[in-house]
């Protein structure tokens, strides 16, 4: 059975794995290029969440092993309101745990962190190439609700 828990600092070394697995599914989709000083600037946004009030790095367990993780945070989402949402973002589970509702307990593990700070809404950002991460998100009760669109300065 899955369980879903905040990580502390003892988690790092075992999410951090997590995101590196994250990163390698996102690459083909990435439009900027990451910076050489990445995996520093993540290890640094896990640590500022498992230190914060307003964010929390979730972490799903099969016993005492780590498959799946999420970062949740308040964001305001509206430039013309004062309403957070609660933001999931470096949300993976394991490739050979894909399926196992790993990834459903993180959301329900994010929704329960944002009820618990009055917050009514949950947004995530995919990327549109992304179809299974889509398909995912669909299948947990989200819906598209901005759609972004870019374009690269011509030459």
């Amino acid at each position: 059975m899955v369980n879903v828990r905040a990580a502390t600092h003892d988690d790092l070394p075992q999410i951090l794995p997590l995101w590196r697995e994250l990163e390698q599914a996102q690459g083909a989709f990435r439009l900027y290029p990451p910076v050489e000083a990445a995996e520093d600037r993540v290890v640094a946004s896990f640590r500022n969440g498992i230190d914060s009030d307003d964010a929390d790095v979730l972490v799903a367990f099969d016993g005492d092993e780590p498959v799946g993780m999420a970062l949740v945070h308040l964001e305001r989402p509206s430039r013309m309101s004062d309403e957070h949402a609660a933001e999931l973002s470096r949300v993976v589970v394991r490739s050979d745990r894909r399926g196992s509702g790993a990834g459903r307990a993180l959301v329900d593990g994010a929704e329960a962190w944002a009820r618990e700070r009055g917050v009514r809404t949950m947004v995530a950002a995919i990327f549109v190439a992304n179809e299974a991460s889509s398909s995912f998100w669909r299948a947990v009760g989200f819906e598209p609700w901005v759609e972004r669109l870019v374009r690269k300065v011509r030459d």
